[in-house]
This record gives C-alpha cells, sequence and structure tokens, in this order.
C-alpha cells in the first residue's frame, strides 16, 4: 500500500468496485442481498443524479474502500453503502471516504445526516459517535438488517 490514499468522486471506472465491496460485506454479514441494496446497485448513476455521491480511496489508482452519500429530502441526508477491500491492506481509507460524505452532505445543504445500521457492529457505533452522531431513540426499523439509526445536527 502506498503511503498516499486519494479520495475521489465517483467515477464510472469504479463502479464494480463499490457494488463488490459492498455486496462481499452485505453478504459476510447478512447472508443475502435485500431489494434495497439491488435498487442501489442498479441505479448508482440516476442515484448521483438525483443528488446523491459516492466517493472511492484510491491506492495508486486502485479502489480500497467507497461510501455513499444520499439526500432523504428536507435537508436529511443518509450516509450508506460503506465498503472496502478485503485484498488489500487499506488503514484509514474507510474513514477517509466517510469523512467526504460529512463534508458532501454538509456543503449540498444537510441539516441533519442519518445512517441506519445494525447494532451488533459496535465498532463502527463507537467511530460514528466519536464523529458527533447521537442514537435515535424513536427508531422504527423498516427491515431486519437495521436495527438501529444514528443522526448528526449540523
Amino acid at each position: 500500500m502506498s503511503a498516499v490514499i486519494r479520495v475521489v468522486l465517483y467515477d464510472e471506472q469504479y463502479r464494480d468496485a463499490f457494488v463488490d465491496f459492498n455486496t462481499q460485506w452485505i453478504l459476510s454479514a447478512f447472508g443475502s442481498l435485500d431489494a434495497e441494496d439491488r435498487d442501489v446497485f442498479s441505479h448508482v448513476e440516476e442515484r448521483i443524479r438525483d443528488g446523491a455521491m459516492v466517493f472511492f480511496a484510491l491506492d495508486d489508482g486502485v479502489p480500497v474502500a467507497t461510501c455513499m452519500v444520499n439526500p432523504l429530502g428536507g435537508g436529511n441526508w443518509e450516509i450508506c453503502k460503506l465498503g472496502s477491500s478485503n485484498e488489500i491492506p487499506h488503514p484509514g481509507a474507510g474513514r477517509k471516504t466517510f469523512e467526504a460524505c460529512m463534508e458532501w452532505a454538509t456543503s449540498h445543504g444537510a441539516k441533519r445526516v442519518l445512517i441506519v445500521m445494525n447494532s451488533r457492529f459496535t465498532a463502527a457505533i463507537d467511530i460514528f459517535r466519536r464523529y458527533g452522531f447521537r442514537e435515535i431513540k424513536s427508531f422504527i426499523p423498516d427491515s431486519e438488517r437495521h436495527d438501529v439509526a444514528f443522526e448528526y445536527i449540523v
């Protein structure tokens, strides 16, 4: 791994890395993709045209991590589809794509940034809390995979 990780905006040449990193992670953690996953992976470019953005951390031009931020309307944005390479070491690369998503959302009018996830991923929860995210106690899950939500008020 090189000493410099570079974060870039979505480019079609990295689309497969976005889908592959996230698919591998979801399958290893939950065993199957859900309809929302398939929809996102099939319509990345359309979501970007609607205001979303996907960031990639590159090591010598090779994607090693990715993260998506998606507008939900009313000043609400969601950070989702954070995935990384299982084959290339990438310390800090996921954090850099996450930070790029936060910057994108706030620079595009976010008043609140949301993360919906599973509570068994305590290391990720600790990281999100360090960035100022707070659990939403009134969250009602819309899938079996997601049982907790966090928000960051801008």
